[in-house]
């Protein structure tokens, strides 16, 4: 009887730990898939797939199953045509503490209204992930997001904005140093320039891109740069040269039937009327902008004005078709956002009235409590402030009673100030339990500290005085180390005027010392290692101190 439960209880143990480890099996794939993403997202989408969501056993990773999933499947260019997938994760990752999830699922959530042509819905969630993103000063991902922005913007026939985001999307592909998306965003930088007619500007971007392209043998980024060149010569009305970059473009197997049409408006231009003809011959009829455009311009060339006018009310037809399409588009889709915005944000408003009424007694102590030890620790503070200056004070006063040429020189610059301090520091001693003369003190050293690091004109004062009476080392240095930081140069100067290392770490660090002893060591390492001849004339001002 005891053999059979036991081997009855040993069957339930190794069923559970089976269990288990499919399980675990199950959700150990996401990380697997997450890794092969980058290199593999073909490999990492099959993984996905075979994923059943329902033997997730965590919120979390459901969450990040809907995420990969959905990123997989951008990779792997499979149209995702609703929210269903990602919108779980973009509502877990909200609240969740992990930025990069959190960023990366508002990006896809975008992409998801982008692709869906949704812009009034993705361009405010692409924005939100692009500062997630700067947040996280994650340059890669920040150049995704300014791209589609950028591409957003361009199918609005935003092109102020399109070039802003293309310039973004450019510096942090820079940035992040990845090829081939820096040349493919240095191409949809010059892209958006040619579209907002700065074909100055869209010109030499996409001569280097074509420069890339040739290095790299990519032909397909050859013939888009070789597009880009041609139609910013055309707006730079250099019709001649325009010619040869569309001749390759209409020769390959990347030429598209605006590419025909483009060739034919130069040729057109450039007097080759039956060369032009032969090619608007052939080219795909579309009736779309650049064609009706394009064949205005070859009707006007042959005289035949009333096809000519025909073509020019095309064109007005499609422009106002834009428009209207644009108008409603941005003006439905704002008002739909904001009304359904508003209805959620009642009905939340109204759901937690009630919790709001039994906690605002229980808030309203905790605040109060919160508020009674701000205050303890508010004066705990500046007890601690004025003993920390008292000191400073003191040993202000120790120094400049030495009565030297730096000291007398900063008794100068201090000026009432120190006269000042030392009658206060005087009444301190007479009244050792004096509160007042203690705040006043503090008081007075806080204004001192702000002469000596936000006065402009003290500070420059202070820097010709070091260099008058010490061989213009403060000129020498900056001319021989111009990499040096402001701060550098102000504890040079603060060291020569003869102030104390606690004295230094007041006016430069907020009283750490030992920032000031570390700042002081690389100075002197960076000298040492220099081959400029005032090398001993350096080390001896600050290492040895100046020469009274």
């Amino acid at each position: 009887m005891k053999s059979l439960l036991h081997i009855f209880l040993t069957s339930i143990v190794a069923l559970s730990c089976a269990c288990c480890h499919f399980n675990s099996s199950v959700d150990g794939v996401l990380p697997e898939a997450e890794m092969l993403m980058a290199e593999h997202p073909d490999s990492s989408l099959a993984l996905l797939e075979a994923v059943n969501p329902s033997e997730l056993r965590s919120e979390s990773s459901r969450a990040l199953y809907g995420l990969l999933l959905t990123q997989a499947q951008f990779k792997n260019y499979i149209d995702v045509d609703n929210d269903s997938l990602i919108a779980p994760s973009v509502n877990y990752y909200e609240s969740s503490g992990n930025d990069h999830y959190k960023m990366l699922s508002q990006y896809y959530l975008g992409e998801v209204y982008h692709k869906a042509k949704d812009y009034s819905k993705a361009l405010p969630i692409l924005i939100k992930s692009y500062a997630l993103a700067d947040d996280l000063q994650d340059h890669f991902w920040m150049g995704m997001i300014a791209w589609s922005i950028c591409d957003i913007y361009n199918s609005s026939y935003c092109k102020v904005e399109e070039m802003e985001f293309a310039e973004k999307a450019m510096e942090n592909f820079k940035r992040a140093n990845i090829q081939p998306y820096m040349d493919y965003a240095l191409l949809q930088l010059s892209q958006a320039y040619a579209n907002g007619q700065e074909f100055a500007k869209s010109l030499p971007i996409a001569k280097s891109v074509k420069d890339s392209a040739d290095i790299r043998k990519n032909n397909a980024l050859r013939i888009d740069a070789d597009r880009i060149i041609g139609i910013s010569l055309i707006g730079l009305k250099n019709y001649v040269e325009a010619l040869q970059p569309f001749y390759e473009v209409c020769s390959s197997k990347y030429a598209t039937n605006s590419d025909s049409l483009y060739l034919g408006l130069v040729l057109i231009r450039t007097g080759n009327i039956e060369k032009a003809k032969s090619v608007l011959i052939n080219a795909h009829k579309s009736s779309n902008g650049l064609e009706n455009w394009v064949n205005y311009e070859f009707s006007m060339a042959i005289d035949e004005e009333k096809k000519a006018i025909r073509y020019l009310q095309n064109m007005e037809s499609d422009t106002d078709s834009i428009l209207r399409s644009l108008l409603n588009r941005n003006i439905a889709g704002t008002l739909t956002n904001y009304y359904e915005f508003e209805k959620k944000l009642k009905d939340a408003e109204l759901k937690n009235s009630h919790i709001i009424i039994w906690c605002g007694g229980i808030l309203g102590s905790f605040i109060l409590g919160g508020l009674t030890f701000l205050l303890i620790r508010y004066r705990k503070k500046q007890k601690i402030a004025i003993e920390k200056n008292i000191v400073i004070a003191e040993v202000l006063r120790a120094t400049m009673a030495k009565n030297t040429q730096w000291q007398l020189s900063v008794k100068t610059l201090l000026s009432d100030r120190f006269e000042i301090l030392d009658r206060l520091c005087r009444i301190l001693y007479e009244n050792s339990d004096s509160a007042v003369a203690k705040k006043r003190i503090s008081e007075e050293v806080a204004l001192m500290k702000m002469q000596f690091t936000e006065d402009r004109n003290m500070l420059n004062e202070m820097s010709c005085y070091v260099d008058k009476h010490y061989d213009k080392i403060i000129t020498k240095l900056r001319y021989d180390f111009p990499e040096l930081k402001e701060i550098d140069y102000r504890l040079i100067i603060y060291i020569i005027l003869g102030f104390s290392t606690p004295v230094i770490a007041m006016f430069l660090t907020d009283n750490k010392v030992t920032l000031i002893y570390a700042r002081k060591k690389r100075l002197k390492n960076k000298i040492i290692g220099s081959d400029s001849k005032y090398k001993e004339l350096y080390l001896q001002a600050i290492f040895q101190g100046a020469e009274n």
